[in-house]
């Protein structure tokens, strides 16, 4: 999923003090702009809730998180991913956007992340997600991206989204589809994860005024 930060793959300890300079100038801005409806409201699927990490999560997070075919497909996730790094995303980037952790309703456990992050003018919001590897192709990404959208709308009251996917990830683009996103064009990003520039789709929504 498309991040708000990159970076030159000028190599893995650089990129992350980059990612964590971004993080800080967020907090530093958001501060002066507080997020309303902070932290974000829980959310419940049929077979999904949804609700703010907390550090007790770090465990399961880390675990899942832990995974280079996850990390590649994102912009913003490290890797090799531990629990220094699940404290910097407690510390830094949750406070400033509206993040829920995914678990499953039958199991209680946590299955992935999905976020919204509003741009500077605060006229659009950045869907980001992630989920655990053993929970692909399951349809949990559509369903709590649905209650995350309707929430975005009703609740924070965004009317445009945008989100997109690097090109060697054709499944998180249908999964877009899924929610109504279009391709509005194709840009470079770079991976923190995979430590390059890759081919990203940029995908958007325009949604009626609630």
């Amino acid at each position: 999923m498309r991040g708000r930060c990159g970076g030159d793959g000028a190599g893995d300890g650089q990129a992350r003090e980059q990612l964590r300079f971004c993080w800080d100038a967020l907090s530093v801005y958001r501060g002066v702009m507080s997020l309303p409806h902070h932290p974000p409201p829980d959310l419940s699927t049929e077979r999904l809730s949804l609700r703010q990490p907390m550090l007790d999560d770090g465990g399961n997070v880390v675990a899942m998180a832990n995974d280079e075919e996850i990390a590649r497909n994102l912009a913003r996730l490290p890797f090799p991913y531990g629990p220094g790094d699940y404290r910097d995303f407690l510390d830094r980037l949750v406070p400033n956007a509206w993040i829920w952790l995914v678990t499953a309703k039958d199991t209680k456990q946590p299955i992935g992340m999905i976020s919204l992050t509003p741009n500077d003018a605060y006229d659009s919001a950045l869907l980001g997600y992630w989920f655990g590897r053993q929970y692909w192709g399951c349809g949990y990404a559509t369903e709590a991206g649905q209650a995350v959208l309707e929430c975005g709308q009703s609740v924070l009251g965004f009317s445009r989204f945008h989100s997109g996917h690097f090109a060697h990830n054709p499944s998180s683009g249908r999964v877009l589809e899924k929610l109504g996103f279009v391709v509005t064009g194709k840009s470079v990003e770079y991976s923190l994860g995979a430590r390059a520039q890759q081919d990203h789709v940029d995908m958007a929504l325009d949604l009626e005024t609630p």
